[in-house]
């Protein structure tokens, strides 16, 4: 049994998002009260607002502590959803749980990730700290937003997102910016090889709250990944790239968002299920390889087809065999009682994007695919992608789309993108037209296109 992108990626996200858990208070904070800084102890510090000195057990310790223990001026996400709370956050930020955004008073805002409506009690407040409220003066934000003055003529401002992008009725062409981006992996599938030791390579994972990542959450890394773990900017800058290319009500599903390394042109970026809740999503970038912008936004755009071809409104997510992997019984009996096409996330719905894309391409190499699937060897396997590659190279966008149908329409999703309106008849031009008989992601094509060249042009 060889499992799809999302699963064979998810077991080693499950150990990446364990470990950020785990770390949320290591360091055993303690504190007690005291008149004055005159009463701590040497390396203790004393927090004015609460009088109290605290400290740490080990000297490792992290400045988040749980709800149990929430008298300081740092609170846990499972206090309070907020990542500061205190003198900190300037903004009073509060929240409820709600159902929906139409549950949210005016002026708030709704988190899909956490189900809650969150505001600010003192807007003006707020406003003095930075773009979401969360004040934290090693995270930044500023920096990393356009104004009105940074647009092109042919280009609109978004007050929201914060961003300049093609107005619809610009003459723009696309053309040789959005070439040079397709170029940058067609044909090339070693960017997209699987990440059996991903954990060994995570730095630090993210919150997604909205357009902001929030409580950075390190791993224990070698000395000489310190310095990419501690580029807090890169951080959010890569993650501000992606939230500008993609609209922010297209990816409620993404709950986390991880950074990690390993080594230069390997693997650019991948997604996997999140270990909390299954029906939500980490996306994952390389640090070192997102220096190269095309490449990048190629990857990006990729990653998100998976996400758009396989979120929960796609596939009924299987959650007992997301957390039981390794049960081969289970995902062959969850896979013989699925009528439509079977990923490795669970059974697609019939009217998703992936079952529809597999029944009009694939269903004719569906044993053919069986077998390659059985092979455990990762080498026998890509020497079996590549010669059946080889056999219908006329029938894929990429060499990398023939691995299997969820990389043949994350590939074709990308060409989509990129690339004019196909022509042509062959297979590969169907597959790329495949995604215009769906208006809605024509429209969302026309959003991602003018949002990634506006990004990729120089910017006045």
């Amino acid at each position: 049994m060889r499992k799809m992108r999302g699963i064979l990626l998810a077991a080693a996200l499950v150990l990446l998002v364990g470990l950020a858990a785990c770390a949320d208070d290591s360091g055993g904070e303690y504190e007690y009260d005291a008149d004055s800084a005159a009463d701590c102890a040497p390396g203790e510090e004393y927090d004015d607002e609460f009088g109290v000195c605290y400290g740490y057990d080990e000297a490792a310790g992290d400045q988040y502590v749980p709800e149990q223990d929430n008298g300081d001026q740092y609170a846990s996400e499972e206090d309070t959803g907020d990542q500061y709370v205190g003198e900190e956050d300037a903004g009073g930020e509060y929240e409820y749980e709600a159902d929906s955004a139409a549950d949210c008073a005016p002026g708030e805002e709704y988190d899909d990730a956490y189900g809650v409506c969150w505001g600010y009690e003192d807007a003006a407040a707020a406003d003095e700290g930075n773009a979401d409220g969360y004040v934290d003066a090693d995270y930044p934000d500023e920096g990393y937003y356009e104004t009105a003055e940074d647009c092109y003529d042919d280009e609109v401002y978004d007050p929201v997102d914060q961003l300049c992008y093609l107005a619809d009725d610009a003459d723009a062409d696309y053309g040789s910016l959005f070439d040079d981006v397709f170029g940058a992996f067609s044909g090339d599938g070693e960017t997209y090889q699987d990440l059996d030791e991903f954990g060994d390579n995570a730095i630090i994972t993210y919150d997604v709250r909205g357009n902001e990542i929030v409580n950075p959450q390190k791993m224990s890394v070698s000395s000489d990944l310190e310095v990419y773990q501690n580029d807090a900017d890169t951080h959010r800058s890569i993650w501000t790239y992606f939230a500008n290319l993609v609209p922010q009500d297209q990816r409620t599903f993404v709950s986390k968002y991880s950074i990690f390394t390993d080594g230069q042109d390997n693997v650019m970026a991948a997604v996997a299920q999140d270990e909390s809740d299954p029906e939500k999503w980490v996306l994952a970038v390389d640090i070192v390889d997102a220096a190269n912008q095309q490449e990048l936004t190629y990857s990006l755009i990729h990653e998100f087809g998976h996400l758009l071809t396989l979120n929960n409104e796609q596939v009924n997510i299987n959650e007992d065999l997301f957390y039981q992997q390794d049960n081969e019984d289970l995902y062959n009996d969850a896979a013989a009682s699925c009528p439509a096409y079977f990923v490795a996330e669970g059974c697609t719905r019939s009217s998703s994007y992936i079952n529809s894309f597999y029944e009009r391409f694939w269903t004719e190499f569906a044993e053919e695919l069986s077998e390659r699937e059985s092979i455990q060897d990762e080498g026998d396997y890509q020497d079996a992608a590549y010669a059946f590659y080889q056999r219908y190279s006329d029938q894929f966008v990429t060499e990398y789309a023939a691995t299997n149908p969820g990389e043949d329409i994350a590939e074709s999703w990308t060409a989509f993108i990129l690339q004019p309106k196909p022509t042509g008849s062959s297979i590969a031009d169907q597959k790329t037209l495949f995604f215009y008989d769906y208006p809605e992601l024509v429209r969302l094509r026309g959003q991602i296109t003018s949002r990634a060249f506006s990004r990729l042009r120089v910017r006045p």
